[in-house]
């Protein structure tokens, strides 16, 4: 099963989580550091989560790809006849807070009971490779796998489009991604038709 869903926003980091006694009842008390942002941001990853799947929390492991659009800040961009024109130094990709493995955890803090039962059945997907993105229309695009054929797509996936937006930007390839496809025998497909890895290893049987 692969599940595919948009969550429109400003991607929200989770925050660190304060227990302590409510004064009158005695009960313990739980707060998390990141605020009604986080407290909405969790909500609405949880919300377009339902939109696509209304089951059982799912059981087994998982796979867990999660790509954050943030939009670019103006200085990035020139002024005065230059103005929306980007600036031949503006970085590729996001370089500052939020960090994405806190972003990735509010993801998995907000689908834990929807779409899994626990945390731990997660695998996360590439981790850096394309996870935090400048695009026009700030959000998150989050995908799930259940099956190690589907999750093997996917990361080509993200590896395709990494390697293209290098290529657009005029970056050079010589890192631990082209090794890969370097290693795989149809990386030509991978790299120049696009045409879905999962489809080889389908016909092969899972």
């Amino acid at each position: 099963m692969r599940i595919e869903f948009w969550v429109p926003g400003l991607p929200a980091t989770a925050g660190s989580k304060t227990s302590f006694p409510h004064k009158v009842t005695g009960k313990m008390v739980t707060i998390d550091s990141s605020g009604a942002h986080g407290k909405t941001w969790r909500s609405d990853v949880k919300h377009f989560a339902f939109d696509v799947y209304q089951g059982p929390a799912l059981k087994g492991s998982m796979w867990l790809f999660v790509r954050f659009v943030r939009t670019r800040p103006l200085a990035h961009f020139g002024t005065g006849k230059n103005a929306g024109v980007l600036k031949a130094n503006a970085p590729l990709e996001p370089t500052t807070r939020p960090d994405a493995t806190k972003l990735l955890r509010a993801v998995e803090d907000a689908l834990k009971g929807v779409l899994w039962v626990d945390d731990a059945q997660v695998q996360p997907g590439p981790l850096g490779l394309d996870m935090k993105v400048y695009g026009e229309n700030p959000g998150a695009r989050v995908v799930i796998c259940t099956t190690r054929v589907e999750a093997f797509c996917e990361q080509f996936g993200y590896l395709r489009r990494s390697i293209l937006d290098s290529k657009a930007a005029g970056l050079g390839l010589a890192n631990p991604m082209m090794d890969l496809v370097k290693a795989t025998p149809d990386a030509k497909l991978v790299v120049d038709a696009g045409k879905p890895v999962c489809e080889l290893f389908e016909q092969e049987g899972k």
